[in-house]
């Protein structure tokens, strides 16, 4: 995986997990507003039964979950892909020396070698 690639998907993977979160906090923030209302109703009043009472609202909290969880497991397999060399112009060079080295071998032609040499650094 190119280095942009893995950039795109990083911002990408980052997103979701701030979505994520955003969801978590403001699903925990309603449960407070009305928990708070239910409890001075009914009584004590959990986060288990919120997301018991809502199926919508446990949806949500499910689904930011998953987005978080998403977000990273996209960071770390994009991480686990990316080839991180440090110049990618040091492993061309080092092939175009090779490349000599079998020119002045006399295994390889002179064309053979100019021809091999216009493909690796095109």
């Amino acid at each position: 995986m190119k280095k942009s690639v893995f950039v795109i998907t990083l911002i990408f993977a980052l997103i979701l997990i701030v979505i994520g979160f955003i969801g978590i906090f403001s699903i925990i923030g309603y449960f407070f507003d009305y928990g708070v209302s239910v409890a001075n109703v009914r009584g004590e009043y959990t986060f288990k039964q919120l997301l018991k009472d809502s199926p919508v609202i446990s949806f949500y909290f499910y689904a930011s979950i998953l987005a978080v969880v998403g977000g990273i497991y996209r960071i770390v397999c994009s991480a686990l892909s990316v080839d991180f060399k440090k110049n990618p112009k040091e492993d061309e060079f080092a092939v175009i020396g090779k490349y000599k080295d079998l020119l002045d071998s006399g295994i390889i032609t002179q064309e053979e070698f100019e021809i091999k040499k216009r493909e690796i650094l095109n």
